[in-house]
């Protein structure tokens, strides 16, 4: 039974793959692997591809109650979290608070990437005011790679324009105007492979799309290591060819819990990373340390994620029992 344990395979979802893959590489590049960079990018890029997935083709009403409820779910947890770290280190920054002050300076109180959840808040806001006006659905319903191309041809020429009156490299490009394209990217990607007919054609473009536009953003705006071109243009390749892989059964349950834990991993490793630096870095080497808060900081929030899933899993049990009981009564 081990032996069939360790050598047979489980079929995942490419995009849940990367998720584990994306995070982890997170992780490992806030635990001092610096050079690991790109993780954040493909998560930016799964989570473009699951909203021209979900919610791109419709109507603006629909669409704005869509980021309405995806702001929700960002914000809450992310805003009462500044919230304990401003009481924790007894310091408060209104920008921090209020979502903009990666317009201002790259500090923070926050030990989580607060510029990650400013960001993508003022990209909905954003995309949410250009629909309205522009009424993406229309657009969409006709040609959802067309219209995601043009999107993305913009993105891609705006950074430079806005460069001329705000210094993006000293806030280290942490701006909606440079996440754009990577969020939009992943409209480009899901508008190539949603067709089960795939046209190699198209792949073949789409696949160049995403190396040339990386190349333009990286190494051409951005002038940062060319790890995170290699990275981010490997993994997104694989997104645009597989839907399904292969994985060992070993690691499928870890995987799988990767993935659907990704938020709390974001939200929590650099708080627990914070703490084991604490307590580790007199005592221990740089190393140790470092490969301490990569796996200790992923275990916690993964149990603290399992915890709270079946916690709230048997609540709802509870509920739909006594809802059941009060029926019958």
């Amino acid at each position: 039974m081990s032996f069939n344990y360790f050598t047979s395979f489980r079929t995942i979802e490419v995009t849940d793959f990367l998720k584990a893959l994306g995070i982890c590489l997170v992780v490992l590049n806030h635990s001092s692997w610096h050079n690991l960079e790109g993780g954040l990018n493909i998560l930016i890029l799964i989570s473009g591809l699951n909203f021209a997935r979900f919610s791109l083709k419709k109507d603006n009403t629909e669409l704005a109650l869509d980021i309405a409820r995806l702001l929700k779910k960002l914000l809450i947890p992310s805003l009462l979290l500044m919230g304990f770290y401003s009481l924790l280190f007894n310091k408060f920054d209104w920008k921090e608070i209020l979502l903009i002050s990666n317009f201002f300076y790259t500090q923070k109180i926050a030990a989580f990437p607060v510029w990650y959840v400013q960001v993508i808040t003022q990209l909905m806001l954003v995309i949410a005011l250009i629909a309205f006006v522009f009424n993406f659905a229309k657009w969409t319903r006709i040609s959802l790679l067309g219209f995601s191309l043009v999107m993305l041809f913009f993105s891609i020429l705006i950074p430079p324009f806005i460069d001329q009156y705000l210094s993006s490299a000293e806030l280290f490009w942490k701006l909606p105007h440079y996440i754009a394209w990577n969020f939009i990217l992943g409209w480009v990607v899901w508008a190539s492979i949603e067709d089960e007919n795939q046209s190699p054609l198209k792949l073949c473009i789409c696949w160049l799309l995403i190396v040339i536009s990386a190349f333009i953003v990286f190494q051409l705006y951005q002038e940062i290591s060319i790890n995170r071109f290699l990275i981010f243009s490997s993994f997104a390749t694989v997104l645009l060819l597989f839907k399904k892989i292969q994985v060992p059964t070993i690691f499928y349950r870890p995987i799988v819990i990767l993935a659907s834990a990704v938020f709390y991993i974001f939200l929590l490793h650099g708080g627990i990373m914070y703490f084991i630096q604490i307590l580790m870095i007199d005592h221990f080497s740089y190393a140790t340390v470092a490969v301490c808060k990569f796996f200790i900081s992923i275990s916690l929030c993964c149990v603290l994620f399992i915890l709270v899933t079946a916690t709230l899993n048997a609540l709802k049990t509870v509920r739909e029992s006594s809802s059941k009981v009060s029926n019958n009564s």
